[in-house]
């Protein structure tokens, strides 16, 4: 089995981004919904969560502030992209 940064998704993944095809695969809504179902899970077995609780905060952004709910998931690096800091590049 390979490494992960040898993956096969994440060489699409990699590959859409360059690209800048955020067309639709597994659309941003769907990542979303996935997030929260996770999230909910865990808090019911008591568990805490803080990274993936960062990732459905930047989600919710990219579908509510950023309208990228029909976007493919990839879409997530242009919402980095937007939200970082001025004096970062």
């Amino acid at each position: 089995m390979g490494s992960p940064r040898s993956g096969k998704i994440l060489n699409l993944h990699g590959e859409r981004m360059v690209t800048r095809n955020f067309e639709p695969g597994g659309r941003s809504w769907s990542q979303l919904k996935d997030i929260n179902n996770a999230l909910n899970l865990a808090q019911e077995n008591r568990l805490n969560l803080l990274l993936a609780q960062c990732v459905e905060t930047a989600y919710h952004s990219l579908v509510n502030d950023y309208k990228g709910g029909e976007l493919d998931h990839s879409v997530y690096y242009l919402w980095l992209e937007h939200t970082r800091e001025p004096d970062q590049g």
